[in-house]
């Protein structure tokens, strides 16, 4: 359909002085796959709010494929979405990341991440405590910063194709936990790897030492909920579930401390933080959980690590880990290992 042809063209609606010159179409690539439409539209055209761009749909000055739209069409690779815009209209709409400036511009960040596995898909990282996954300040430092910078440099993407998706962590850890995170360097994989976490399918196991003696296995089964205000968990019968396997590795007599292996059988926040502290058993350096120091350690934080993965077996996007182990060695392996 040609701009001069639309059905809407004429009336007073301020568009519609230009819809007889320009029409604009966005092709959707594999990254919008299964994306609303209108969630599409709101990352390419940041600068439109919602509001008008429900409008535009409303009046068929935004259609999908040719077609009337509402707006919660799931899209699919090669729809075509089309924009009956003048061009200055929809150059002030879109994200600036998608201009040729912001093309051109690589992110920096101070470091680059430790990567312990790539593929197409997604890669395993190595955070180191201290780092945030995600940061809350526009451009601050945090794993998924590093992350977009790395393939930015590398030039396997752009700043623009961040505008649809970008790459980042599919789970978080704590900041001062250390360990493995799977990023998603694309859509499927980032899809592919929340089934696995849904599904609890991924094996996560993390290594720490706790204050006391520990000598048997232990499940512990304690509800957990959130005290906002402290940031903090605690049990509550009302709470939701929370288990974590407890598997003592070592137990050093002369500083009272035992290494364990967890297992979170659920992943609440905090969880095997707070339900270490809950059975008597805090994590070394855990100052808000009740841990402390020992005259061994250094650590101005709890020392956790998440230091291994065990992939089922996949197909698709995540053949590549199909059936594998990851391992990482903890960064106090050398005071409390065996």
């Amino acid at each position: 359909m040609a701009a001069g042809d639309h059905p809407d063209a004429g009336g007073d609606h301020p568009f519609h002085l230009t819809l007889r010159c320009a029409v604009r179409e966005i092709s959707v690539d594999e990254n919008g796959e299964g994306k609303r439409l209108d969630a599409y539209l709101g990352r390419y055209l940041s600068g439109a709010p919602k509001s008008l761009l429900y409008k535009q749909l409303r009046k068929k000055n935004i259609t999908l494929n040719g077609r009337g739209a509402k707006g919660d069409e799931r899209l699919t690779k090669g729809d075509r979405i089309q924009c009956f815009f003048s061009d200055d209209t929809f150059n002030s709409f879109m994200d600036p990341r998608l201009t040729k400036k912001g093309i051109e511009r690589v992110q920096t960040a101070p470091a680059a991440p430790d990567i312990v596995y790539e593929d197409d898909a997604v890669i395993l990282v190595n955070k180191p405590a201290g780092l945030l996954t995600q940061s809350a300040e526009k451009n601050g430092d945090c794993l998924n910063s590093r992350v977009v910078s790395l393939l930015i440099r590398r030039g396997e993407i752009t700043t623009a194709d961040t505008v649809i998706f970008s790459p980042s962590a599919c789970h978080r850890l704590d900041r001062n936990t250390s360990g493995l995170v799977i990023c998603a360097k694309t859509r499927a994989g980032a899809d592919a790897v929340s089934v696995l976490l849904r599904e609890r399918e991924l094996e996560k196991y993390y290594v720490a030492p706790v204050h006391g003696e520990i000598e048997e296995e232990t499940l512990v089964d304690i509800p957990l909920s959130k005290d906002e205000d402290r940031n903090m968990v605690r049990a509550d019968e009302n709470g939701l579930p929370a288990v974590t396997e407890v598997r003592p590795l070592n137990y050093i007599k002369d500083i009272d401390v035992t290494l364990v292996k967890l297992k979170p059988v659920t992943g609440r926040p905090h969880q095997l933080r707070a339900h270490m502290a809950l059975i008597s058993h805090p994590i070394v350096g855990d100052r808000k959980y009740g841990g402390k120091k020992t005259a061994s350690d250094r650590a101005k934080h709890q020392l956790l690590c998440c230091y291994e993965l065990v992939f089922p077996v996949m197909s698709g996007a995540l053949e590549g880990l199909s059936g594998r182990k990851v391992t990482i060695h903890p960064p106090f392996e050398s005071e409390y290992m065996i």
